[in-house]
């Protein structure tokens, strides 16, 4: 009944309230209307340091998922901003955000839900089910929501409920809200849909829909019957093209000439002759080439691309990898790579000072143009041009630098060369004084003071104060994300069927790593984990767990699956199965790789996606 009663209050009211910590969020209009320009607006709470400036950060339905983030405009004791809705928009997701586009209230985890009306100031019907699917969907991911269980389940079936009619449409997204809560009751549901769905004689997509039940369960004997059926049916269908583009894809030996022909291949079984086809495939060579060096295809499939942005990334990537990634890496064909570099930034610029570029897709675009800028600039240092390298890396907004600590370190290194020794020291100071911390850094700042003929002792009480911020900045950033240091226990089954529990590692350093087999940046990042494995196994005071979470199927399915990925990689990792997804909302993990070090006493001293200094993390540990 309180459920109810909570959804209810989610639906009917504009303004959200927390005694503690969250501030008021309001639309001026009683009946904001989708389609029309409406004004909002937000107070922060007065207890709350605001800093310099806030966005509002906007999630919508139309046809997908789509995030909009505007800018607050300072007003009396708050911040409006204005926003148009698309036509038929039923219900708004906004959270307030910071430069960084980190979150600054988010409303205790739950959003500031806004109903819109339509032209002649009624309630959208649907409103109650776009609140469930954004709040089912993407919301929590971007918002860092806590959803309390249950929900969105319970937003579902009040909405079918008063509008019994939205039930055909919108079962299929219930039944994902209800196996996200509770996957043994929803299994059964979940089958007797697809059934449902295989009934069907009229159309491919509802067999495609029972096609992901059954392989989301976990069921492959009737995921590859049904496959079958589908292709049988629907030669030149959805399903069809989808596998032929997946076999493309799985291909361990690509060539050009075997793109070439897929793409005829597709021209003719498919008769797809789209221009977004044929970049779709030039792109894949021109990428292929990239990663290859050959570099004569790479230029005249290049050329064939038409959409110059897709070009730009790739342009970027090959320049990249060619730069050598780090400031010590030598690199190679620095000059080439400098050219497509160039041609990358070249084609941001274009797209920032097009007239037909909205605002936000400027703000948007010089993201991307500075994150460009970053691999020019690394390059350029390399061939020897500081002074160009730090102009470009010094006009990137300083909220994108300091999202990563290798691109102070780049800053750091270009200002050394481009405006002296005394300027960088200043630079690096106030980095570690602000909390940032690096080892290049350090031992660029020693031999600063060596060359400036600086006091050691100097050096050294710097240094100790650049670890001790840094430090308490991370400390701080994980009590502040999960509410404590301490390490919430746990008990997992392991891939042998042993039960493990966090807290039997007491007085032993534990490094977690949240995984799952299908995430590429995870999987990227297992080498380096494989050596930190391999070096500290014969300590017994260190312990590596690699927590796989949100896998497909049944736990025999997972099982299988995920071992069958060690085995085949030859990884000695110690793996848990969260087959319940029940661990990772304690860490608050929202996306993966995510990883933590947990010192003797059982508190989390690290949190971050990246372990870079992964021995001096358990050193601290340690203690």
């Amino acid at each position: 009944m309180k459920l109810v009663a909570t959804v209810a209050l989610l639906m009917c009211i504009h303004v959200f309230t927390n005694a503690q910590t969250n501030g008021t969020f309001t639309a001026e209009s009683p009946t904001p209307k989708a389609g029309e320009e409406n004004w909002y607006l937000y107070k922060p709470h007065t207890g709350i340091v605001v800093p310099g400036n806030l966005s509002a950060s906007v999630i919508y339905l139309n046809k997908g998922y789509f995030n909009k983030v505007i800018p607050l405009q300072k007003t009396g004791d708050g911040y409006r901003f204005s926003f148009k809705a698309p036509d038929s928009t039923t219900t708004i997701l906004t959270c307030i955000v910071d430069d960084k586009k980190t979150m600054f209230d988010n409303n205790n985890e739950t959003s500031f839900i806004t109903p819109l009306y339509d032209k002649a100031g009624k309630p959208y019907a649907k409103a109650g089910l776009g609140a469930a699917q954004l709040l089912g969907g993407y919301a929590p991911y971007l918002f860092k929501l806590k959803v309390p269980k249950g929900l969105v389940t319970s937003m579902y079936t009040t909405e079918f409920k008063k509008h019994p009619g939205f039930k055909e449409d919108q079962y299929s997204a219930y039944l994902q809200a209800l196996y996200a809560e509770n996957k043994d009751s929803a299994r059964p549901m979940l089958l007797a849909y697809a059934k449902k769905q295989l009934a069907q004689k009229t159309t491919e997509q509802k067999w495609i829909e029972a096609y992901y039940i059954y392989s989301q369960l976990g069921m492959s004997d009737e995921t590859a019957q049904v496959d079958k059926k589908i292709v049988a049916a629907y030669p030149t269908g959805t399903q069809a093209k989808n596998e032929f583009y997946n076999k493309l894809y799985s291909d361990k030996e690509p060539s050009v000439e075997k793109y070439l022909t897929a793409m005829k291949e597709c021209t003719a079984k498919f008769n797809d002759t789209t221009s977004a086809t044929k970049n779709n495939f030039y792109r894949m060579i021109v990428s292929y080439c990239g990663d290859k060096k050959d570099w004569d295809n790479f230029k005249k499939y290049a050329a064939l691309v038409t959409d110059k942005t897709q070009l730009g990334a790739i342009y970027n990537n090959v320049a990249w990898n060619l730069s050598g990634q780090q400031l010590n890496n030598a690199g190679d064909n620095l000059d080439f790579a400098a050219s497509l570099s160039a041609g990358s930034l070249q084609v941001t610029r274009q797209k920032m000072d097009d007239p037909k570029t909205t605002e936000e897709e400027k703000k948007n675009w010089k993201q991307t143009y500075d994150l460009y800028a970053d691999t020019y600039a690394l390059l350029l240092y390399k061939l020897n041009m500081a002074d160009s390298a730090f102009y470009y890396e010094d006009a990137i907004d300083k909220a994108t630098l300091v999202q990563d600590a290798t691109e102070v370190e780049r800053y750091a290194a270009y200002a050394e060369k481009a405006k002296g020794a005394e300027f960088a020291r200043k630079f690096i100071e106030d980095q570690f004084l602000a909390g940032t911390n690096s080892a290049i850094m350090q031992a660029q700042l020693q031999g600063i003071y060596k060359q400036l003929n600086l006091p050691q002792d100097q050096y050294d009480k710097i240094k100790a104060q650049a670890v001790a911020t840094a430090r308490q900045k991370s400390l701080d950033k994980i009590k502040e994300t999960l509410g404590s240091l301490q390490a919430k226990d746990f008990t997992l089954k392991d891939l042998d069927g042993n039960t493990v529990t966090l807290s039997s590692y007491k007085d032993k350093v534990v490094v977690l790593d949240f995984w799952a087999t299908w995430c590429g940046p995870c999987r990227a990042s297992f080498p380096a984990m494989q050596e930190a494995v391999t070096k500290y196994k014969e300590d017994q005071d260190v312990v590596f767990l690699f927590m796989d979470i949100s896998e497909s199927g049944d736990e025999a399915t997972i099982r299988k699956n995920t071992g069958k990925f060690i085995s085949d990689n030859k990884y000695s990792f110690h793996v848990l199965l969260d087959v319940e997804n029940k661990v990772s909302p304690d860490y608050k993990v929202d996306f993966i790789p995510d990883k933590f070090v947990i010192d003797r006493q059982g508190n989390i001293v690290f949190m971050g996606n990246e372990l870079s200094d992964i021995d001096g993390m358990i050193a601290q540990a340690k203690g």
